[in-house]
């Protein structure tokens, strides 16, 4: 008996082995907490990870591609390498066009992982973006439209509210506040001009003494204290400006300082140019009338004309 315990020793080792295997495989699919690999094992998944410095903020995690392609599967998670939890977060279509909310981000985490059908990532530039929203600041579609001190803006997704560096896989973008944080500096900028009209600290509507007549393109750019930048777009119609007054008004106040000051001096010297020659011409006319006797000359009475030598004709 003591012999064919030996010889089955082997057989239950290897048979306990398999199971062990069996089971840490069924895990690794199933995202239990003892799983070694974060995502699905699927040969066909491209696999996307992006380990921030900071952990993503709790809030509604939206997706998009970065770069055009028709729509791709995605598949988001969360891995935590030092308690080995990995939590799925949801799965959906989404492309390049639109943020798609592919579920809600409730456990800190610093390991994104996405994976996907012919998902990569090309050199030095991300494949997918991560858009995180916490406090439902913006419900984003092909932008992150919200609202700051009645206004409806969009707000930009630079550096100021990035996790990932340039290079990274995914792009992680994860929304600060925007209430109660403060105004840096606000500029306006009017028909898409580079530069800007003015700037000022606080936030009021634009200064229409800087638009001459027409409608104009307005934008307000909104710095926040956290650097973020909200953009607002606005549409103002100056009516006609027949007399031209609005454009020599913009004209000197887009030009203030020194410069206003050489404004005011040539539009001043072309009027009175223009006075004095106007002046001229009509000296001259009341002298060309003089020489030639027109002043003194004056047209006959209608009622004088004799109608006798009018010729009738009958038949």
């Amino acid at each position: 008996m003591k012999i064919n315990s030996l010889r089955l020793l082997p057989i239950i080792l290897v048979s306990l082995s398999a199971v062990l295997f069996l089971s840490k495989t069924s895990y690794a699919a199933n995202q239990s907490i003892d799983s070694t690999f974060c995502g699905s094992t699927s040969q066909n998944l491209s696999t996307l990870e992006d380990i921030t410095n900071t952990s993503v903020v709790l809030g509604n995690a939206y997706l998009k591609l970065n770069y055009k392609s028709n729509p791709i599967d995605l598949s988001l998670y969360l891995n935590n390498p030092t308690t080995g939890l990995c939590k799925y977060i949801g799965h959906i279509s989404t492309n390049s066009n639109i943020w798609t909310y592919i579920g809600k981000i409730s456990t800190p985490s610093n390991d994104i992982i996405i994976q996907g059908v012919g998902v990569n990532a090309a050199p030095y530039q991300a494949a997918v973006a991560l858009l995180v929203v916490p406090n439902n600041q913006c419900l984003p579609t092909s932008a992150c439209v919200v609202t700051f001190d009645g206004l409806n803006g969009t707000l930009q997704l630079d550096d100021s509210n990035i996790l990932s560096s340039a290079t990274d896989q995914i792009a992680i973008h994860a929304i600060k506040p925007i209430n109660k944080v403060g105004i840096k500096s606000v500029s306006y900028y009017a028909d898409n001009q580079k530069s800007a009209l003015y700037s000022s600290s606080n936030l009021n509507p634009i200064n229409k003494n800087y638009l001459d007549g027409g409608s104009h393109n307005v934008q307000i750019q909104i710095k926040l204290n956290n650097n973020q930048l909200i953009f607002v777009n606005q549409t103002v119609n100056m009516g006609i400006d027949l007399t031209g007054a609005l454009f020599l008004k913009s004209l000197i106040y887009r030009n203030s300082g020194s410069a206003a000051v050489f404004i005011v001096l040539g539009i001043s010297t072309i009027l009175l140019l223009a006075i004095l020659a106007l002046i001229r011409l009509i000296f001259k006319r009341r002298k060309a009338y003089k020489l030639h006797g027109l002043h003194t000359y004056d047209a006959p009475d209608a009622s004088n004309i004799n109608n006798d030598d009018d010729i009738f004709t009958s038949l």
